[in-house]
C-alpha cells in the first residue's frame, strides 16, 4: 500500500456514514496506517439497523477500524462542557488528544467541531477531503472522484457551501495523475 500515510485517523460517525454510503469506506484504511474510532460513535452508526450503508461499516468495525473507550475523562468532560460539539464528537477529539501518535488526522465534517479540534492543535479533514486526498494518492481516478463527490453531494445529507463544492472541484482539476 504505497498510498498510505504513516497517520493515525480518528474518525467521527458523519464520515464513516458518508463513505459508507458512498462505497468508500475502505478509502481510510488505504489512506491511513490506523483508524480509530469512538464507543460512542461505534453506538451511534450502529443503532440505525436498516441503514443501507451499515453492513460495510460493521465490517469494517470488525476487520480493521480500532474502537476506543475514552479513558481521560476530565478531558471529555471539559470537552463537552463547552456545549458546542456532540457526544461522538467530543470522544474522537478526547481520543486523538490522549494518543501519543506523532500523526494524527481527525476526520470529521461538523464545522463547530472542526473549529474545537483547530483550536486544540488538531489536524482536521473531512469527507470530501478523504476523497480528494485519495485522488492525489491516486487511489481515485479523476473519474472517480467527480462521480464520488457528485453522488456524496447530491444523494446524501451531506452538506458543503457552494464556495466550498467549486473550491474542491478546481483543486481536483488541478490534480495531475500519472
Amino acid at each position: 500500500m504505497g498510498s498510505q500515510l504513516r497517520i493515525i485517523a480518528f474518525v467521527t460517525a458523519s464520515p464513516l456514514i458518508y463513505l459508507g454510503q458512498i462505497g468508500r469506506i475502505s478509502l481510510l484504511r488505504d489512506l491511513f496506517s490506523e483508524t480509530i474510532t469512538s464507543t460512542t460513535v461505534f453506538a451511534e452508526i450502529t443503532k440505525k439497523k436498516d441503514a443501507p450503508e451499515l453492513p460495510e461499516i460493521q465490517k469494517a468495525l470488525k476487520d480493521w477500524i480500532k474502537v476506543k473507550k475514552v479513558s481521560n475523562l476530565e478531558l471529555l468532560q471539559s470537552l463537552l462542557a463547552t456545549n458546542v460539539i456532540h457526544e461522538g464528537e467530543a470522544t474522537v477529539l478526547a481520543l486523538a488528544l490522549e494518543g501519543q501518535e506523532i500523526e494524527k488526522k481527525v476526520i470529521l465534517d461538523d464545522y463547530l467541531a472542526r473549529q474545537v479540534a483547530f483550536s486544540l492543535n488538531l489536524k482536521v479533514i473531512g469527507t470530501a477531503g478523504i476523497l480528494l486526498l485519495a485522488l492525489k494518492r491516486t487511489l481515485l481516478s479523476k473519474y472517480e472522484f467527480k462521480r464520488d463527490f457528485r453522488i456524496l453531494c447530491e444523494r446524501t445529507s451531506y452538506r458543503i457551501s457552494v464556495e466550498l463544492y467549486n473550491e474542491i472541484r478546481n483543486e481536483a482539476d488541478n490534480i495531475s495523475q500519472s
